[in-house]
């Protein structure tokens, strides 16, 4: 077993720190470096020189091996295809599979799996013509090379093997094959580990699923660290009663390192709007009939069976997903912001077009209302913005924030910000931004 002494030296060494310690976390980390290393420089992976100023391939580690990094991933799938199929075959359901788990509504499932034995002896139907050997079980389920004549007799239903094959040997050969791994290198044979249990779970897409009373938080491309579980729950809910089914935040980033030696300047936070859309996302097909059905539950569906079929399937789904147009606006983009101030600007201007904490658009009638309300500010605190402000701007901005749902909380608290909310409660005092500014 390829690197069997230093795996088993970091689980030991991880084990001596309780989980969730950042000596636990190291350890682990090191582990999962470990199959970094070994991927390194096969997938083409671009990177920044700066001794060229180039953007050039990532080169191989000393470990890199092709054959180790495509037999580890492809390991972990079949495994899970094996389960997935036990969960089946004992009448389970699987909600989502991610890299290394599921979510399924059986309990202890390793147990059940393993105790589960075959009633009947597994019938086969092959064509039996110039068929000298078949494969069947032994007595302790291995598999093994059965001659016709003497292991096997013809039936009306086809070959019945005299021995009767337990699902351990049928759909447990992975599975047996990595709890003898797991031995070797921790010492516990366990290979499933319970990580929540509870109900009412929210899934949406393959790593979209939320559950206040399992205290999972499982939603890849929205920042909710200022938010408790509960407001994320009713933030999404509110999302999936839209038409748009979206939640539009203000993402932060910091300067990648290539930004910074390209342009100078620190390592500083960047803030951006996004979009966190709760779209089925097509990996599977859907088998169920929509049609005149308000609440299905959990959907059918099957594997995609061909790459035509999911490259077809992924281009439908980006027809929308893409940029903007409005026939007074040249700007197809205004995502990022190029300042702290714009951010709070840009956050004020949306309360207004969509009546909000405390504000309404009747109060300025019309776009240049706002605008000239917002350049007597600007003009001694910042006159690039104040020369890109415009009706085009706004409209951007209205476009943008249509059919979406607004995440709380998403505002920090910087001084150029909070100066220009004090100026804006000068003026209009019922102004809320208890919603708006993030906690700390």
């Amino acid at each position: 077993m390829p690197f069997k002494a230093v795996i088993s030296e970091l689980q030991s060494k991880r084990r001596d720190h309780e989980k969730g310690t950042i000596s636990n976390l190291l350890y682990k980390e090191m582990g999962n470096s470990l199959y970094g290393s070994v991927t390194k420089g096969i997938s083409h992976k671009m990177k920044f020189d700066i001794k060229t100023n180039k953007t050039l391939r990532m080169e191989a580690s000393d470990i890199s091996n092709p054959i180790l990094a495509t037999w580890i991933t492809s390991y972990v799938r079949s495994l899970l295809g094996e389960l997935l199929q036990n969960v089946e075959d004992l009448g389970g359901n699987v909600v989502s599979v991610t890299t290394d788990g599921f979510i399924t509504d059986l309990a202890n499932l390793e147990s059940r799996v393993l105790n589960t034995q075959s009633e009947e002896p597994k019938r086969f139907n092959p064509t039996l013509e110039g068929l000298e050997k078949l494969t069947g079980f032994d007595e302790e389920g291995n598999i093994i090379q059965l001659d016709l004549l003497d292991g096997g007799k013809i039936g009306k239903g086809g070959i019945v093997f005299p021995k009767k094959p337990s699902t351990e040997s049928l759909k447990l050969s992975l599975l047996k094959e990595y709890r003898k791994m797991r031995a070797e290198l921790s010492g516990d044979p366990q290979s499933l580990e319970l990580k929540h249990e509870g109900s009412n779970l929210m899934s949406w897409t393959t790593r979209g699923q939320l559950s206040v009373d399992m205290k999972i938080k499982a939603i890849t491309g929205l920042q909710t660290k200022d938010q408790s579980l509960a407001e994320t729950w009713c933030l999404i809910n509110e999302a999936s009663d839209v038409l748009g089914k979206t939640v539009t935040f203000t993402s932060t980033s910091l300067r990648s390192a290539t930004d910074i030696y390209k342009k100078g300047g620190h390592v500083t936070s960047e803030y951006r709007d996004q979009d966190f859309r709760l779209w089925y996302n097509n990996q599977r097909v859907v088998l169920d009939n929509l049609e005149n059905k308000e609440d299905l539950g959990l959907l059918c569906t099957r594997p995609v069976e061909t790459v035509e079929e999911a490259l077809t399937l992924r281009r439908y789904a980006n027809l929308t997903k893409g940029g903007f147009y409005h026939k007074s606006t040249g700007l197809k983009s205004i995502n990022k912001y190029k300042s702290y101030l714009e951010l709070g600007v840009r956050t004020f201007i949306k309360d207004v077009l969509n009546n909000r904490n405390g504000m309404s658009f009747s109060i300025f009638k019309c776009y240049n209302g706002i605008i000239e309300f917002i350049r007597k500010y600007l003009y001694e605190t910042d006159q690039k913005l104040r020369r890109t402000l415009n009706s085009s701007y706004i409209s951007h901005i209205k476009l943008r924030s249509e059919r979406k749902v607004s995440k709380l909380r998403m505002v920090p608290r910087l001084a150029s910000i909070m100066k220009f909310f004090d100026y804006v409660k000068d003026r209009f005092p019922d102004y809320d931004t208890s919603l708006i500014l993030a906690k700390s």
